[in-house]
């Protein structure tokens, strides 16, 4: 499987990954196991995939190919989550684009979802709600949405909800890690938005010019 992934061309890549089923077998390989040697083999082989995939210059859907790598990082197992990390880091790094794959693979909503449990669980009245994941998996979610916001700006208003959990988060929960990484996250979304409002406004503003000039 290996030699083949090192064959030039789209479409014997594209056999490997869609009609062999190798990703999923290697993630319920990833997740049933408790060899640690095989769970690292089975990571390198998922990373060395997706880095094959970066050096073919051809359209991916983006949102197919990173489904079991988002499963894989929300995995409440510290090995687990941390070769997903790994993956979809490395992923963004190479090619950007696809962040927007996590991002229709609702990454925001789910970090709230965890976020927001996180808020619950540290309240006084909710003292009997259990987080989803560990704390140690949750900064592995918002380390891999810090390199993605650096690099893509296109999200639309699919970080709406994130935006005001991290908020409230970022008064109640105590690990200083989470809240350097929600700072560093709310700054470029902050950033972004007022970006977009600067230019639909400059864009507003175009449009009522032409339309005095017409008039």
């Amino acid at each position: 499987m290996l030699i083949y992934l090192f064959v030039d061309g789209w479409d014997v890549w594209q056999e490997i990954v869609c009609e062999s089923g190798i990703i999923e077998i290697l993630t319920e390989l990833l997740l049933q196991t408790k060899n640690l040697r095989i769970r690292t083999l089975c990571g390198a082989v998922i990373e060395t995939i997706q880095q094959r995939e970066t050096e073919i210059n051809e359209v991916v859907d983006w949102q197919t190919l990173l489904s079991p790598l988002i499963s894989l990082l929300f995995n409440r197992d510290e090995l687990v989550s941390e070769s997903g990390k790994q993956s979809l880091i490395m992923s963004i790094e190479m090619r950007p684009e696809s962040f927007i794959g996590l991002i229709n693979l609702s990454i925001f909503d789910k970090a709230s979802e965890v976020l927001d449990t996180y808020t619950q669980s540290q309240s006084s009245q909710s003292s009997q709600v259990i987080p989803e994941i560990p704390i140690t998996i949750l900064i592995k979610v918002l380390e891999v949405i810090e390199k993605g916001v650096h690099l893509i700006f296109d999200y639309g208003k699919k970080t709406y909800n994130f935006k005001i959990v991290s908020q409230k988060v970022m008064y109640t929960i105590s690990e200083e890690r989470i809240k350097d990484l929600l700072s560093s996250i709310l700054f470029i979304l902050q950033e972004q938005e007022e970006a977009d409002e600067f230019e639909g406004t400059l864009k507003e503003k175009g449009q009522r010019i032409e339309i005095q000039q017409i008039r």
